[in-house]
């Protein structure tokens, strides 16, 4: 992908609005705009110009015109940006006169993709435009603002630093093995080692909390047979979204709704409910249910108010992310209801009535607290990418294999072997060495104009 030949992309929502913004980048961005426009005036940089596009020495539009200068652009090259009327004609007939004039589509992310091939930021800040654009709420959006910053790039780049400074001082050890120079003792230098890996794994728990930004809280919604689960879920989008039969096992698959609250996106999560069955397809349902609980954020366990406890309850909702909901308050009698709140006393539980949507609002509320209180608990620096998260885990790898070979006091050259390959996990979360196949993979998922 060259980053010589110049570029163009719609870069506003496709289809009929207001206004339009096609983007021009590279080299011969201002020669295109003055052949569109027919005008030979100098364009300014950072000035917001009225002029009119012509097609075949016929008006097609007028338009703002704003040219950022090289280096001093988003891409770093010379970049234009055209607002032009919403029209899909016109915006399809401004494409191809740029195209016809020297440009070139386009690729996703290709904008973005040059703005970090030229230094303007890393390739942390680079996923993080992405992650602004596609943020769906205040957490998310806020995640991707502190990435977008720079912080999270600023503690790879510090781990780095601090691994490439104990690379230096074992290569020197190396190199002038026959002088008499001070070298670093083994404990000193596991000292060391371990100080990188507490912030490396600090980071690396983190991700569970970033996951949530991004992603949402993932809710499975698990309980007996007709215990109301899915009627819990339409509880919560208001609307008849799962079937409700008085039939048990009539879930077999897990049912995924997202809705809103606090700032945060929850992923409610209908699955089948947990007993012992011999139909193989319910059983299959139960066994994805029980895959559920394993990975989600917090679980609602819900229970049939009017049905007596079970001692076999217990592995479901003994946990510190495990919300009891007692269901059906509207028609259990006041004895039970005593007797549930005297057990679940010591446990996070609620009393709702999902048909009546009684409790609703403040079941969502200790949800929303509960995602909140996991979050305060990580530190302010959260990672919230996968190949991040994955490039820390690695890192962790080496680095324990470090400690291990300096215990067995081998040879300065295993343990710089050992730093060397955490270092390069690093570089590649950084874009200090990323191939190709890895660019094209971050860069794909962007929007075409971005």
């Amino acid at each position: 992908m060259s980053t010589e030949n110049t570029i163009v992309a719609l870069s506003t929502p496709p289809g009929r609005g207001a206004l339009a913004v096609v983007r021009l980048s590279g080299p011969k961005s201002p020669d295109i705009v003055h052949k569109l426009t027919k005008t030979t005036t100098q364009l300014k940089p950072r000035v917001a110009q009225h002029l009119n596009l012509y097609k075949n020495g016929e008006l097609l539009d007028d338009a703002v015109i704003i040219y950022y200068k090289a280096p001093t652009s988003y891409t770093g090259e010379d970049l234009v940006e055209i607002s032009c009327h919403g029209s899909p004609f016109i915006v399809n007939q401004l494409i191809e006169l740029c195209l016809r004039y020297g440009a070139r589509l386009a690729q996703p992310g290709e904008f973005t993709r040059r703005a970090f091939l030229n230094g303007k930021f890393d390739l942390t800040q680079a996923e993080a435009v992405a992650d602004l654009v596609f943020s769906q709420t205040q957490a998310s959006h806020q995640a991707a603002i502190k990435s977008l910053e720079g912080t999270i790039g600023k503690e790879f780049a510090e781990l780095r630093s601090k691994i490439i400074e104990l690379i230096t001082i074992l290569e020197l050890e190396l190199d002038f093995s026959d002088h008499e120079i001070d070298t670093i003792p083994p404990h000193e230098l596991s000292k060391s080692i371990d100080n990188i890996l507490k912030i490396n794994s600090k980071l690396l728990k983190s991700y569970s909390c970033g996951k949530i930004l991004k992603q949402g809280a993932l809710v499975p919604i698990i309980g007996p047979p007709n215990s109301g689960k899915s009627s819990l879920l339409n509880a919560f989008l208001n609307e008849e979204r799962a079937i409700v039969t008085p039939y048990p096992g009539t879930t077999r698959d897990s049912l995924e709704q997202a809705i809103q609250a606090g700032g945060y996106m929850i992923r409610l999560l209908d699955t089948a409910g947990i007993r012992k069955t011999k139909n193989p397809i319910e059983k299959i349902g139960i066994d994805r249910t029980k895959k559920n609980i394993k990975t989600g954020d917090i679980i609602l366990f819900v229970i049939d108010a009017t049905q007596p406890i079970k001692r076999e309850w217990l592995e479901y909702y003994n946990s510190k992310n495990t919300i009891v909901v007692i269901n059906k308050i509207d028609i259990a009698p006041q004895k039970s209801l005593t007797k549930y709140e005297k057990h679940f006393s010591q446990y996070h539980h609620i009393f709702i009535s999902a048909k009546k949507r009684q409790g609703i609002h403040k079941l969502t509320e200790m949800i929303v607290d509960s995602i909140s209180q996991q979050i305060s608990n990580a530190d302010s620096l959260i990672i919230t990418n996968q190949r991040h998260a994955t490039g820390l885990r690695t890192a962790k790898k080496y680095l324990f294999s470090a400690q291990k070979h300096i215990r067995q006091s081998l040879a300065p050259e295993m343990i710089i072997a050992d730093l060397r390959m955490a270092l390069n996990e690093y570089d590649k979360i950084l874009g200090k060495t990323s191939n190709d196949e890895i660019l094209n993979n971050i860069f794909q998922h962007f929007c075409i104009g971005k």
